[in-house]
């Protein structure tokens, strides 16, 4: 397990083991690798880990160490030893505290992942898109399905336009307009609206992420305002109809439930009358 080094409370920047008796709301965006947190496992009993990372979902160590009190110590990570490695539904248990009594009570600065970390490999999604990720993503979810589809085809048709000049010569021009489209595919700028980012955003003038920002929540389903007329105008009818059914379910069942229940749906079937 890689050495416990600087840990601080996140609360007042003070050693773990001076850390104030506080329940903060933490919301997903602000979770972090390196993140210690504690739940309640009982009336008097403490548990305690750390966030490794994030693929979709966050992937957490539960340390082999209990105390009656919220509070554990550089020292005490280090003697601890791990229990196991676990995806964890941070959203549910963090952000909403819809279950238990768990919270962030500090965070190791220069936190990296230890040696083993490729060794743990979680399946996830659903029949018909079932993956296999570890904490250090190696083979996880980062540029969506179809920039990894299109990459992948790409690669298989090297050769493919030579053919087409030697042997198909009217259906060059065809096959070249659908090389271009594979290759716009193969290297999309967006990194998704949760990112931080604007790239390649095609809304224009779209305001979501300043918004959800500015009103400290992490989904528009979250807000008091939702759904806000703002986006009536921003969206055209198909995206506003994805958007307001996606919040509804983020707002009522939660984001796991959300992404189980839609990560296999096509991301454009709106459009398809």
């Amino acid at each position: 397990m890689h050495p416990a080094r600087r840990i601080i409370c996140s609360w007042c920047q003070k050693p773990l083991n001076k850390a104030r008796e506080k329940k903060p709301q933490t919301m997903l965006r602000f979770l972090k690798s390196g993140d210690i947190f504690c739940f309640k496992y009982d009336d008097h009993t403490y548990c305690f880990g750390r966030i490794m990372s994030k693929v979709i979902f966050h992937i957490v160590e539960i340390f082999d160490y209990t105390s009656d009190q919220p509070i554990i110590t550089g020292k005490d990570i280090l003697r601890s030893g791990r229990l196991l490695v676990t995806p964890l539904d941070t959203y549910s248990l963090f952000d909403r505290k819809s279950e238990g009594e768990w919270r962030i009570i500090g965070r190791q600065e220069d936190y990296t992942l230890p040696e083993d970390a490729a060794e743990f490999w979680f399946s996830w999604g659903d029949r018909t898109d079932c993956r296999k990720s570890n904490p250090l993503d190696q083979t996880g979810y980062k540029d969506g399905v179809i920039c990894e589809l299109a990459k992948t085809l790409l690669k298989y048709l090297d050769g493919m336009k030579e053919f087409y000049e030697k042997h198909i010569p009217d259906a060059v021009e065809s096959y070249n307009n659908f090389e271009g489209v594979l290759g716009m595919y193969g290297v999309a700028p967006c990194s998704g609206c949760r990112s931080m980012e604007h790239n390649g955003c095609s809304i224009e003038g779209c305001f979501l992420l300043e918004c959800t920002k500015n009103h400290n929540i992490d989904f528009c389903g979250e807000c008091d305002e939702f759904p806000c007329k703002k986006t009536v105008e921003l969206f055209e009818e198909e995206v506003y109809k994805q958007w307001l059914e996606g919040n509804r379910q983020i707002r009522d069942y939660g984001i796991e439930s959300f992404w189980e229940n839609n990560s296999g749906t096509p991301h454009y079937k709106s459009y398809k009358k």
